[in-house]
């Protein structure tokens, strides 16, 4: 598994712009970011961000900075129920594989050779970690990122 650590935080940002929240949250909550590190799968997709971080430490304060790491922390997991959130208003809706890109329809057919499935359940990818949907067409996991629902140019 390959590492990457960059320079600074805002080369993170610059180079994985779904982290700006992270980083926000940090500045909400008193959190400075020392250090950004990725973990990338065989495949090169990046598998897990990891976070270096300094609170200020006052010994008469020290419960509060404890806090304010718990809170960044704990609302850092609230995006991702966020995010987990919008991907089920998607459960039952026909989706088709799109391009992660520009979100274009690239017209590859799903594993049960058919190119609009319906959303069965949303899971975490066993290989990618991330979150995924599964059909009731086949049992196909494919992540949320590459599929759209809007399929109007293929429905007609």
């Amino acid at each position: 598994m390959r590492t990457e650590y960059s320079k600074s935080i805002e080369d993170a940002v610059r180079k994985y712009p779904a982290l700006k929240q992270v980083v926000a949250l940090a500045k909400e909550f008193n959190v400075e970011l020392l250090k950004h590190c990725a973990k990338f799968t065989k495949r090169g997709n990046v598998s897990q961000h990891m976070w270096l971080t300094k609170t200020s430490f006052d010994p008469t304060q020290e419960w509060q900075s404890n806090q304010n790491l718990l809170g960044w922390l704990r609302n850092c997991k609230h995006y991702q129920t966020q995010i987990l959130k919008d991907h089920k208003k998607n459960i039952g809706k026909p989706v088709c594989k799109c391009s992660v890109r520009d979100r274009t329809i690239n017209r590859k057919p799903f594993k049960s050779g058919q190119l609009i499935n319906t959303i069965k359940d949303v899971v975490k990818h066993p290989v990618l970690n991330v979150f995924a949907y599964t059909f009731k067409e086949d049992e196909s996991i494919v992540e949320c990122r590459r599929c759209t629902t809007e399929i109007e140019e293929l429905v007609s």
